[in-house]
């Protein structure tokens, strides 16, 4: 049986309402649970999980693991270019996604189910500031609570004047409805999602071309690993058109035909449009709150994840930036503790990671936020190709990058690109947090071989730079 913290608000139905149950809405609603709250949580799909789960993060990740194995599979018995992609089946890996969806769906149902939140199935909309209409094909309700949480998700940018079908031009979140890989991509939008993308498909073989309005990518990412980055694109035969931007597309009989300001045409078999996200905000009346959003549908807050109206909360995509499951998580964890009265014991240090071939990871600063902040740093790298690993895996892209203080040595950013490099970051995020320096590296025993030596071997040439 629980307890509560408090005595329960007879004016209300529950102490917190969840709407959404991704990552960041499932999380607020089971920390908010166990620490004493009555929590229901709404959920407008039939099925739990969110984006993460149906659309975005598991279908990604699948399809790019797909593609490395059949990748890896044809270095060893010598299949390369496009015969790899003769060899891909999209409806195996649906097949596969379907899995675990599938899996997930219920890994979150048990866990809801065992911290007593109570779900509600069907769309919520703000009625005033403590209570919401949930409207399913079934039937119509009002919940009442004290606080809420929404966790809404996001959808891809879909501009008016594309003509999307679903089969040749395509938004982010459609690529399971290729029924068969394309000749050749056209992928519009050179973010992380674009680029993971364009990458993967690049990877089997399939000419593939990177149009963004933007001179440079990933800004957010150290420029030496971008480069990298850039580099092994290049070797996969990606045309980068960056700088450019897409004023029409026009589907011929066989080809899919965009033309770029300045007139520049490019013909593809399919279209992928990767130009953003925007928050599933539109049909929560907000207006009834006196919550305004931005023009992507994106909600304000403070440091706990306050919107403007302090007992209602906003974590995952609808906050924006990074969009990651793992923040979203984060975040709901720190929305609930809030709202309970808890301190906040959340982690602000954050790790990114880019499911692009190679890997790329990161935490902490990188050179240019260094240089505009005129901090002293020294760096300390290592190849991957310089540890057995690296070349057992003939991982020739593989680095990791340690930014210093060459007086106190501590670690101010690791950056790697390589094998498992979302992986290998923890380490580092690890001593990081603990407050450890350049010499925990230099003086730990690493298991050999592996890709984690690279760490001493950074350190190392770091140290040897300011002795």
């Amino acid at each position: 049986m629980r307890t509560y913290d408090s005595v329960m608000n007879p004016l209300y139905d529950f102490d917190v309402v969840v709407i959404g149950s991704g990552p960041g809405g499932s999380s607020a609603a089971i920390e908010a649970a166990k620490l004493g709250k009555r929590v229901a949580l709404v959920e407008r799909k039939e099925d739990l999980g969110g984006i993460w789960a149906h659309a975005g993060t598991i279908t990604s990740k699948l399809l790019r693991r797909a593609i490395a194995n059949i990748r890896a599979t044809g270095r060893v018995v010598g299949i390369e270019g496009k015969d790899l992609a003769a060899r891909f089946s999209m409806t195996d890996l649906v097949e596969q996604v379907d899995k675990v969806v599938a899996q997930e769906i219920q890994a979150v149902s048990w866990r809801l189910a065992r911290s007593h939140v109570t779900l509600f199935s069907g769309l919520g909309a703000f009625l005033d500031p403590h209570r919401i209409v949930v409207t399913s094909d079934f039937d119509t309700r009002e919940l009442s609570a004290e606080y809420f949480v929404i966790a809404t998700g996001s959808t891809p940018r879909r501009p008016q004047d594309i003509p999307f079908n679903g089969v040749s031009v395509l938004d982010e979140g459609e690529i399971l409805g290729l029924k068969a890989m394309p000749g050749s991509l056209l992928v519009v939008g050179a973010g992380i999602i674009g680029l993971e993308y364009a990458n993967m498909f690049a990877a089997l073989g399939i000419r593939t071309t990177v149009v963004d309005r933007h001179k440079r990518v990933l800004e957010f990412v150290d420029r030496e690993l971008v480069e990298r980055l850039i580099e092994s694109l290049q070797e996969l035969g990606v045309s980068l058109r960056l700088g450019k931007t897409v004023q029409t597309v026009r589907q011929d009989p066989e080809r899919v035909v965009a033309e770029l300001a300045g007139g520049e045409r490019l013909a593809a078999d399919c279209a992928l449009f990767c130009v953003g996200r925007i928050g599933n905000t539109e049909r929560l009346n907000l207006g009834a709150l006196g919550i305004v959003t931005s023009e992507e549908g994106l909600l304000s807050h403070d440091d706990h994840f306050r919107t403007s109206t302090p007992h209602v909360y906003a974590v995952g995509d609808v906050v924006g930036f990074p969009a990651l499951a793992s923040t979203a998580m984060m975040q709901g964890r720190v929305a609930a503790a809030h709202l309970a009265g808890q301190p906040d014991q959340a982690r602000r240090r954050i790790p990114h990671a880019l499911f692009t071939i190679p890997e790329m990871a990161m935490i902490g600063m990188t050179e240019e936020q260094l240089r505009a902040d005129k901090v002293r740093y020294e760096v300390g790298r290592a190849r991957y190709y310089d540890t057995v690993t690296g070349q057992l895996i003939d991982d020739s892209h593989g680095v990791i990058k340690l930014l210093f203080c060459p007086d106190s040595k501590e670690i101010l950013g690791i950056h790697c690109i390589g094998s498992s490099s979302a992986d290998i970051i923890h380490i580092g995020q690890a001593v990081m947090e603990l407050n450890g320096t350049l010499d925990y590296f230099k003086d730990a025993v690493f298991n050999l071989p592996s890709l984690a030596e690279s760490y001493r071997l950074a350190a190392l040439d770091g140290l040897k730079k300011v002795s």
